[in-house]
């Protein structure tokens, strides 16, 4: 293995657990503890402003689940972090995570199945090829995605100070993104809220909403017209005569807006 310094998470909404485990890790020389998170959104922000090499991560966060925080990952990232899940649910509970983890972790962590754990991460590491682990996790986002037939948002939630919006999506034109905040435009105003760009898609339902940039997603219903601005470089007008600009997925725009 190489001398290089595996930078690791802490991610458990108990800071007593989070305790316990900067106490194992105590003496592992080489894992270096960068950042400690009592939520799923903390550690996303930190994960994409500077990725770290490994995540123990708790699956019962308040926020987000585990699957919540890897899907947002797994979206904004080309190469997801090693993730130990940890939790209080038995074995039974928590096959899935044991078939597309690097491992897993019962709670309360025992120092004899921590040191198992590390064992595996640094036979990935030395491996240098951690692709498989990778591709493991985003399937498993796949088919959790896909199960048990999913039911997309119809009205988003957006808090503002003192006061929540509850904007219906037939009334959004589009949302554009800017790093951890999203613009939710209407005909009447435009919303700011704390949200990234990966964890509203798959919220949304795919056959009323695209894709057409890496920040800016288009409510098909209010599409006028695709317009080429300049070689390879195009323009969605909605019906309010707003434009924005177009990168990707116009052929499935087009295709949508054909069958309305």
């Amino acid at each position: 293995m190489s001398a290089k310094t595996i930078r690791t998470f802490l991610v458990d909404d108990e800071p007593l657990a989070r305790d316990r485990m900067r106490q194992l890790l105590q003496g592992e020389a080489d894992l270096e503890i960068v950042g400690e998170y009592g939520n799923g959104t903390d550690c996303i922000e930190a994960a994409l402003e500077s990725p770290p090499d490994l995540i123990f991560l708790d699956i019962g966060l308040p926020d987000h689940n585990g699957l919540e925080v890897v899907s947002e990952l797994a979206g904004e990232m080309e190469s997801l972090p090693l993730v130990v899940f940890a939790t209080a649910y038995d074995e039974h509970a928590i096959a899935a995570f044991e078939l597309n983890a690097l491992d897993y972790l019962l709670k309360p962590i025992s120092r004899d199945r921590l040191t198992l754990t590390l064992e595996r991460v640094r036979s990935a590491f030395a491996n240098q090829d951690r692709s498989e682990e990778d591709q493991k996790l985003r399937s498993w986002i796949d088919s959790e995605g896909k199960a048990g037939g999913k039911s997309y948002l119809s009205r988003i939630e957006i808090r503002e100070r003192q006061e929540t919006h509850f904007v219906p999506l037939d009334q959004v034109h589009f949302f554009q993104s800017d790093k951890n905040y999203i613009e939710t435009h209407t005909a009447e105003r435009v919303y700011l809220s704390r949200m990234t760009m990966a964890r509203l898609e798959p919220q949304l339902d795919p056959e009323c909403f695209v894709r057409i940039s890496r920040s800016v997603m288009v409510s098909v219903s209010h599409v006028a017209s695709i317009e080429k601005k300049r070689r390879n470089e195009y323009w969605v007008r909605l019906d309010t005569g707003e434009r924005v600009g177009a990168s990707r997925n116009l052929d499935l725009l087009e295709k949508k807006l054909a069958e309305l």
